[in-house]
């Protein structure tokens, strides 16, 4: 109980950092969205980068 007590709280404490550094630095933010959309947009060429992998190799 005391590791769940204290893992949560930590974890809650980063978060809450993390979104206050986001919303007060707008270059950060721009930065952050800007990394999010571009490991969205790769996630397809991944899958068929995987696909296409032969098997001998």
């Amino acid at each position: 109980m005391s590791f769940l007590t204290t893992f949560m709280a930590t974890y809650l404490a980063y978060l809450l950092g993390f979104m206050a550094i986001l919303y007060f630095n707008p270059y950060w933010r721009q930065r952050w969205f800007l990394f999010i959309e571009n490991f969205i947009d790769n996630i397809p060429k991944l899958f068929t980068r995987v696909a296409r992998r032969p098997y001998f190799v």
